[in-house]
């Protein structure tokens, strides 16, 4: 039978390629003991203008009803500017929107804290806590938010005096519940945005 020299070629290929390619690299003049200097990465847009972009992307992605890209969006900017409280009440307005109660009151809650003297992140906060079943701290945000904007019509004339007629028809304690036979949740609560046409 005949014998193969073809992998004894390879081989002996293989070799005087590597030997070339190890005399071709000892002539560089590069320090293979030394780690290449990194190249500086210059960032062409700054936080706030960044930011600034994303926020306006994220409106519309809203407007359009491309939720999910506008809180995708919102996020991004909260990551370059955690301290902004419009950006955290977008967010919890965009959740109330679709329905993320939990969420909301979180994002609105951020919101407050960042801005604890701006009355519309109480008003946000209200509507996320009504949504969410918690008409007692909803009232008092919407108080507070009076308080600090009594210019504030929308709060006074619907928020509030709708979050105390849903408080009203809530029982006051279990005892009333168990008496009528009704064991309600929080969570039974009629929200208002199923209304809104």
């Amino acid at each position: 039978m005949t014998s193969f020299t073809w992998k004894k070629r390879v081989e002996k290929q293989f070799r005087e390629h590597a030997k070339r390619w190890l005399t071709e690299s000892a002539d560089d003049d590069v320090d293979e003991a030394s780690p290449a200097r990194a190249t500086k990465v210059i960032c062409l847009e700054d936080a706030v203008a960044k930011a600034a972009r994303l926020e306006n992307e994220a409106v519309f992605y809203v407007q359009n009803e491309r939720y999910a890209d506008g809180i995708k969006r919102l996020q991004e900017a909260i990551e370059l500017r955690d301290t902004d409280a419009r950006l955290h009440d977008m967010l919890s307005q965009i959740y109330l929107t679709r329905g993320e109660d939990f969420l909301a009151v979180q994002s609105a809650q951020r919101a407050v804290e960042c801005s604890p003297l701006w009355s519309d992140a109480y008003q946000t906060l209200g509507r996320a806590l009504i949504n969410f079943g918690e008409v007692k701290l909803a009232v008092r945000s919407f108080s507070r938010a009076i308080v600090l904007n009594p210019a504030n019509w929308e709060v006074r004339s619907e928020d509030l005096p709708w979050a105390t007629r849903v408080l009203s028809r809530q029982p006051t304690s279990s005892r009333e519940a168990e008496e009528n036979g009704q064991q309600k949740s929080n969570a039974s609560v009629v929200r208002r945005r199923d209304f809104l046409i």
